[in-house]
């Protein structure tokens, strides 16, 4: 349960303000003093409450380019494709989200997530899922199929702009799905 909870803080830290566009540095700062690959060791950890955890702290970090490359290094896209599959609901919703942030403007990671199976995850997903688990995974699969092999180019500002929409969108799919809210600005519930 320390773990867990410990992710949950990490998690956290690491959040950005939802209601600005704005970095504040703390995930960044996380990825760099190790927990990028911490967290890539937590996703294929036994415990269902860790491995939920991690995916959502490997989302939170996945908005920033550098931490990106920094969970890759670690293994993470292939453990994210694995509870992507055989994780709990939440674990799956969480894991998908980290996965379409850790390949938003990165065509190189898209294709690993590709190789470990990713598409196939997804197809499974449109096959057997539930509608919401559908909707989470729907943007996700659109990039991975795409043969687009053309490296976005976008500045820091888009690119935090793109992650910081990913990321709502993600909340407010398994605040419908589940009622457990992430990452939502008061007041900002309906947008």
């Amino acid at each position: 349960a320390a773990k867990a909870h410990a992710l949950g803080a990490l998690a956290l830290i690491a959040t950005d303000d939802p209601t600005t566009d704005s970095d504040n540095g703390n995930g960044l700062a996380v990825c760099v003093a190790g927990g990028a690959q911490g967290v890539a060791q937590l996703l294929a950890h036994a415990d269902e409450h860790v491995q939920v955890g991690a995916a959502d702290c490997a989302a939170i970090l996945a908005e920033i380019p550098q931490c990106q490359s920094m969970l890759t290094q670690h293994g993470a896209e292939e453990k994210l494709v694995l509870l992507a599959s055989f994780g709990n609901d939440l674990a799956r919703a969480r894991a998908i989200a980290a996965l379409e942030l850790l390949s938003l403007n990165n065509p190189a990671i898209r294709d690993s997530i590709n190789a470990v199976g990713g598409q196939k995850v997804l197809d499974g997903i449109f096959k057997y899922g539930n509608e919401a688990m559908r909707s989470a995974a729907a943007s996700l699969a659109q990039g991975l199929a795409s043969d687009d092999a053309v490296a976005i180019a976008v500045d820091a500002k888009a690119h935090a702009r793109q992650a910081h929409e990913t990321r709502m969108k993600h909340s407010r799919l398994l605040d419908q799905a589940t009622g457990v809210r992430r990452a939502v600005a008061p007041g900002a519930e309906g947008r």
